[in-house]
């Protein structure tokens, strides 16, 4: 449990809510665009934590993905494509 006291459980709160973000997304639910938000910038947190130059940049990139996702949410889910009958 020292990633409890020496990151202040942000690597937790990172792949909790990546996870669950990842979860939403692919049952069509805006809601994932937030949630992978709070596990991004739970891993920009661990990553300031750990001196982590590349953990920083990435989430903060992941997080503009996150908003521009939120943003272009069609109120409509995709369709699904026909098969072959």
């Amino acid at each position: 449990m020292e990633s409890f006291s020496r990151f202040y459980g942000s690597d937790w709160v990172g792949m909790v809510g990546n996870l669950f973000g990842a979860w939403f997304l692919t049952k069509q639910r805006k809601l994932g665009f937030l949630i992978g938000i709070v596990g991004c910038i739970g891993w920009l947190t661990f990553g300031i934590f750990a001196n982590s130059a590349p953990s920083v940049i990435s989430n903060l990139i992941y997080i503009g993905i996150n908003v521009r996702g939120w943003i272009k949410w069609k109120k409509e889910p995709p369709r699904e494509c026909p098969g072959p009958e």
